[in-house]
């Protein structure tokens, strides 16, 4: 079980029959549906890899930032992105689903409601995303930025390593950054 848990491609929470199931796709393109919600999955999983979520949150989470939606790094090849993979039916409901950002092949827009933007995994299967492209390629990209920010270590190059944390946050910021709209010419 241990080596299909890292050709997971995506986790996606569904509403099923029998209440909130979750629906996982490998990275050969295998369908499959468990009958727990999407929480329960993600808490297995991170047992199984003895990880502790609040700390993986916190060290992934850009500095001066709260840990919200933020990349789950979990192994070489497997590294979580949340993306908004469907509509709540009730309040409280999980909409947040994760894709293995190695195993996404593209993004392209898509024009189904409420779906906005559409994944094509490299296994040949497509996941319908809420969030328009553009949105998704921003979690997308701040996701391979935060493996690579989760890779330093103070002992690899310590005088290096406040620097390297600066560049990400402010890289991080100009991905973020939109300038305002302003009604007065340029000249």
């Amino acid at each position: 079980m241990h080596q299909q848990r890292e050709r997971i491609a995506a986790l996606i929470p569904c509403y099923g029959p029998a209440g909130d199931t979750t629906i996982t796709i490998t990275g050969t393109g295998e369908v499959r549906t468990q009958r727990s919600a999407l929480r329960t999955v993600l808490q297995r999983l991170l047992r199984e890899k003895s990880i502790d979520i609040k700390a993986l949150r916190k060290k992934t989470a850009p500095p001066g930032r709260r840990p919200v939606l933020q990349p789950l790094p979990l192994a070489d090849g497997l590294l979580l992105c949340p993306l908004k993979l469907r509509l709540p039916k009730v309040p409280g409901d999980t909409c947040t689903g994760y894709v293995n950002v190695h195993l996404v092949e593209s993004v392209s827009s898509l024009k189904q409601p409420p779906y906005q933007s559409q994944l094509h995994l490299r296994c040949g299967q497509r996941v319908p995303v809420v969030w328009s492209a553009a949105t998704v390629n921003r979690h997308l990209h701040n996701a391979r930025l935060c493996q690579q920010r989760s890779y330093l270590r103070e002992s690899d190059a310590p005088d290096l390593l406040p620097m390297a944390h600066k560049l990400a946050e402010l890289i991080y910021e100009l991905l973020l950054y939109r300038p305002p709209l302003s009604k007065e010419p340029l000249l």
